[in-house]
């Protein structure tokens, strides 16, 4: 099924008018080779757990797997073929692919609330950029907890504090071992007396 198609447009031509039947095959193997990547592709992204966004050269959404979906709540049939800017403000994907760079596992908040980490790069073909992918993986989820567990340990070392400020307070009575009523009585008249 693979073939190596590397013609120079004067081979092309020629083969046009003279053999039309190879140029037929030629081109069924190609469209063939093209359905069988596009399949695997959409199992790919069908598959990841991260969500997936492909953009063409003008920021134009061209890939919005599943997952994207789950994730941002748009529909691939709302946002595909669109400006990526008209649903997001703060790009990480259109930064890299004008900036050339690649990011992995980065911080990012694309919108209030969502927190994810990136995996971004331009898409090149013989050198230029066409596009930019990138990979996010929720994590808003852990962040969440992340504060939860920050203010419950600032509450615990708030307590503690407050439990040493009892427990080293100068009280004369605190080291009388006795609980009866009326050894408390006796303690209760001994310091208001002092």
């Amino acid at each position: 099924m693979s073939q190596d198609f590397h013609m120079n447009r004067e081979e092309l031509q020629g083969l046009c008018e003279n053999e039309p039947q190879k140029m037929v095959e030629i081109y069924e193997s190609l469209l063939m080779s093209y359905h069988i990547q596009q399949a695997r592709l959409d199992a790919l992204l069908e598959t990841v757990n991260e969500a997936i966004c492909i953009i063409d050269e003008s920021d134009t959404v061209v890939v919005w797997n599943p997952c994207a979906e789950h994730l941002y709540g748009i529909a691939a049939k709302d946002i595909l073929h669109k400006p990526i800017e008209h649903f997001f403000s703060n790009l990480m994907l259109t930064k890299v692919m004008k900036e050339r760079r690649t990011v992995h596992e980065e911080y990012h908040t694309p919108c209030p609330d969502t927190h994810v980490l990136i995996n971004a790069m331009p898409v090149k073909l013989s050198g230029q950029v066409i596009g930019g992918v990138c990979a996010e993986r929720d994590i808003t989820e852990v962040v969440r907890l992340n504060q939860k567990l920050s203010k419950t340990h600032e509450e615990v070392e708030s307590l503690k504090q407050e439990i040493h400020k009892i427990n080293t307070q100068t009280d004369s009575f605190s080291s009388i071992y006795g609980h009866s009523t009326a050894i408390r009585e006796a303690i209760s008249v001994a310091r208001r007396v002092a």
